[in-house]
């Protein structure tokens, strides 16, 4: 009998794991977003990045106090050339519950530019990495499911927002 509980336990155990695995641990914030793009099948040709500057903060409705109290590191990637609005945002936050706290700031108070040329925005969070993308709402699709699938299967947060403008 012990041994029947002691299987069901370790059963029950492995299966609820299924859903979720750790997630990866990336050399930083710019390998994370160029997995993000590949996986999606995004065209890299074109691509460069930046380093996100706290005093670019204000763009998403937060202070450079709440990034940076937050905040370990970001990365911007976006096409040189683009009529979509394309750009993948990637921070690496100091823990998950910073990741999840600037997430839903960040998505309560995120106004859209009246030139911007994006669909959708998703902000989405996984563990400690926090992954903002813009585009038509089908590479915005691609994106999320490849952050969920590189981050382990698990979001933490995701909200969706609609460019109306």
């Amino acid at each position: 009998m012990k041994k029947m509980m002691i299987s069901v336990f370790l059963a029950a155990w492995m299966l609820s794991s299924c859903s979720k695995t750790a997630i990866p641990t990336f050399s930083d914030t710019k390998s994370l977003a160029n997995a993000i793009y590949e996986e999606s099948g995004f065209d890299m040709s074109a691509v460069y990045a930046e380093d996100f500057q706290s005093t670019s903060a204000f763009a998403f409705g937060i202070s450079m106090t709440d990034y940076e109290n937050a905040a370990k590191n970001g990365v911007v990637l976006r096409p040189s050339i683009d009529d979509k609005g394309q750009t993948l945002y990637v921070f690496e936050m100091k823990s998950a519950a910073d990741a999840r706290r600037l997430a839903e700031k960040i998505s309560k108070g995120y106004e859209w530019a009246p030139c911007d040329n994006a669909e959708k925005l998703t902000i989405a969070c996984a563990e400690e990495y926090l992954m903002l993308f813009k585009s038509t709402k089908e590479e915005v699709e691609d994106a999320v499911t490849s952050f969920r699938r590189l981050s382990g299967g698990g979001l933490a947060f995701r909200k969706d927002l609609s460019n109306v403008g």
